[in-house]
């Protein structure tokens, strides 16, 4: 393996002691997106980047490479692009940094491309940070950083979590198990001064492992993020990508106001758009979920007739759906419950995507269309990266196709950061799509990837497996999008386990944890916690009861209960769709928790929390009174409203409206429910 040693050494010789990372100041309320760009990436000798090239720390040589900063074309309104372009003195290797600036916030971006220009390998890559930067603030004490817990389902998935820094100490961020969302971290963090009122929101686009990390010193503190354990040379031709950086700056009265420009800011930029340029937003969906009987799973006793029926039935009951949806089971192995008996389930038959001949012996066509005629339209589960042992790909893809891990059991995984294996699957699943008249694409994806990837790398390539793979996981959602541009994905990975700044672009959470189905407390927890972040989440609602409904209520929206028996009510049902169409456009707005920022988990507490519209200066305000909570009212102290603005708030429960100035509202208003396990869903706007 030829190296480039030498030539190294030499420019360490000629070369200034290391100087500053890339600062950004967050003091400064005049910073625009385009100061940004000129102070990381222009006027800076340094980089907001860094690597070590055979050991050498880039800060000591960057200053030898070429450096151009050329403008880019635009993508979309209020963005502006350039491409930092950056070539070793010997040609050999070229780094290209994509910058967005963003006209409407004060925000910048950037993701890194490395390239070995020559016909041999390159030198070896180590500590790749796409983030190496500091947050600088003349007047602060210190600094406060916000983040949530990711998701291991259970009721504290997305807790806020709120860490006072400490000088000289570092803070270090890595998800569990090659998701980015998992268990122990979320790539997500609002950095606040200490009186919390401005900041900088950072997140990070990653697939797969990431790490993060903050210490503070007399300068201010110092970010250092990318892919963890990278050690690797490229090949002659090849390139590789890091994970994109986003910071935006912020200025308001709290740190809730940081939280909010990062969901406007998602809102304008990072959620998908259909082939007219609208947003596309999160649905009204409905399952075919009806009851199964022991032993059979999820859907593995769905039939066609079955399907057109329930489809009839909610037609029927003036129930229907804007989607609906078809999960897991529905494909070759499953025949419940003989299946079962033979020791096959929806879990170990994936790979086999074909429908299940004897229960949809033409395809998932006449379903498809039935849902056609009733105006509604169709999404379907896939889990096309996970491949059973004894399933159909299993058996018939080339086996280099396949990743295998000493720690997977039965499991395989399609390594789509091959590009043949990744052509495969967009063409597969694209042909699929058409073929039974599919709108919407359902992807999962139920196990941990780190060891298939790590235990694929060959020597001195350590994390280029992982490299590859997320990259092919773009490539293959991107043409999806491209080819089905009006497609929803709804991305679920073991319910919110793969939520960063590149997926929430591509797709919409419709199922965001797999915690307790239909479980309201939990609920609650989650749309307290992931809305503080995210604007577009879901979950299923499973009973049509008021304090059930509520506690499920999200941007997206999903009836799982079911339409064959007695557990719910048809009136309720339709009460709860249309108090849902009214009321979707709020939960895209501006959020506020009005419960604080402590443990909110018990079935002792109440929970409230608020969604302001700043263009209609209108909202919601919903408030749960759990099982044991032993206080029947509470005082809520509202956001986003204006003092001088007299509002009318109307109680959805026994349509009583009545009048606050926004004065009052902002000193407390007090919530009433007598009785335990009740809620509140009130409205209000300006008085006419």
């Amino acid at each position: 393996m030829k190296r480039r040693l030498f030539t190294l050494l030499a420019m360490c010789l000629i070369c200034s002691a290391a100087s500053a990372v890339g600062t950004i100041r967050i003091d400064r309320p005049t910073t625009t997106s385009d100061k940004m760009v000129q102070t990381l990436f222009a006027k800076s000798r340094t980089l907001p980047f860094s690597f070590m090239l055979d050991g050498v720390s880039s800060e000591q040589f960057i200053h030898t490479w070429s450096r151009q900063l050329v403008n880019a074309e635009a993508t979309e309104t209020n963005t502006k692009r350039w491409d930092l372009l950056l070539t070793s003195p010997d040609k050999r290797l070229s780094l290209r940094c994509e910058i967005v600036a963003y006209t409407d916030f004060s925000a910048v971006e950037w993701t890194l491309f490395v390239k070995n220009n020559d016909t041999s390998n390159s030198a070896q890559f180590t500590n790749i940070n796409a983030a190496d930067i500091r947050i600088s603030d003349d007047a602060a004490e210190g600094y406060t950083l916000y983040t949530a817990q990711g998701c291991h389902a259970i009721d504290r998935d997305f807790h806020l979590l709120r860490t006072d820094i400490k000088s000289d100490t570092t803070y270090r961020h890595v998800p569990t198990g090659g998701r980015p969302s998992s268990k122990t971290a979320f790539p997500f963090y609002n950095v606040t001064n200490k009186a919390g009122n401005h900041g900088v929101f950072f997140s990070l686009g990653w697939t797969g492992n990431w790490f993060a990390e903050w210490e503070q010193n007399d300068k201010g503190l110092n970010v250092c993020a990318g892919m963890p354990g990278v050690d690797l040379f490229l090949y002659p031709g090849e390139e590789i990508r890091t994970p994109r950086v986003s910071v935006l700056l912020w200025q308001g009265t709290s740190r809730i106001d940081g939280n909010n420009a990062f969901r406007r800011f998602v809102v304008a930029h990072h959620s998908p758009r259909d082939s007219q340029g609208e947003l596309i937003t999160p649905p009204l969906c409905a399952g075919f979920d009806y009851g199964d009987p022991a032993p059979c799973g999820e859907y593995e006793s769905f039939t066609e007739l079955l399907a057109r029926a329930t489809i009839e039935r909610h037609r029927n009951f003036g129930i229907l759906p804007e989607i609906f949806w078809l999960d897991a089971g529905w494909y070759h192995g499953n025949n419940a419950p003989l299946s079962r008996e033979q020791g096959r389930s929806w879990y170990t038959t994936a790979g086999s995507w074909v429908a299940d001949t004897t229960r949809f012996p033409r395809g998932l066509r006449p379903i498809a269309d039935e849902v056609h005629r009733v105006g509604a339209e169709f999404m379907v589960w896939f889990e096309p990266e996970r491949v059973y042992v004894g399933s159909l790909w299993e058996q018939q893809l080339p086996a280099e196709w396949l990743l295998a891990s000493s720690k997977s059991g039965k499991h395989r995984l399609l390594n789509i950061g091959n590009p043949e294996a990744c052509d495969f699957l967009c063409k597969y699943m694209g042909d699929f799509f058409e073929e039974n008249g599919i709108d919407h694409y359902r992807q999962d994806f139920n196990i941990n990837p780190d060891t298939f990837w790590a235990e694929a790398d060959s020597v001195g390539r350590r994390g280029i497996t992982e490299i590859h793979y997320v990259q092919g996981l773009y490539r293959y959602w991107d043409y999806l999008r491209e080819r089905f541009p009006d497609m929803l994905i709804d991305n679920c990975s073991s319910g919110g386990r793969r939520f960063d700044i590149e997926t929430i672009s591509r797709s919409i959470p419709l199922w965001r944890t797999d915690c307790h189905y239909g479980e309201p407390t939990c609920q609650q927890c989650h749309e307290y916690g992931l809305s503080q972040f995210l604007p577009m989440h879901g979950t299923g609602i499973y009973y049509a009861d008021r304090y059930c409904a509520r506690s499920g209520m999200s941007s997206a929206y999903a009836w799982f209960g079911e339409v064959f028996s007695r557990k719910n009510s048809v009136p309720d049902l339709r009460h709860l769709m249309a108090t849902y169409r009214e009321l979707r456009g709020y939960y895209l707005k501006d959020f506020y928790p009005l419960s604080g920022d402590g443990d909110i988990t018990g079935k002792d507490k109440w929970v409230a929390w608020q969604f302001h519209d700043s263009e209609l200066n209108s909202g919601i305000i919903q408030a749960f009174r759990r099982d044991e909570a032993p206080e029947v009212s509470i005082m809520v102290h509202l956001g986003g409203v204006d003092a001088d603005t007299l509002y009318d708030i109307y109680n959805e429960d026994n349509k009583i409206t009545v009048q606050r100035t926004g004065q009052q509202l902002l000193e407390g208003l007090k919530l009433n429910l007598p009785s335990p396990r009740t809620s509140l869903l009130l409205r209000y706007k300006p008085a006419e």
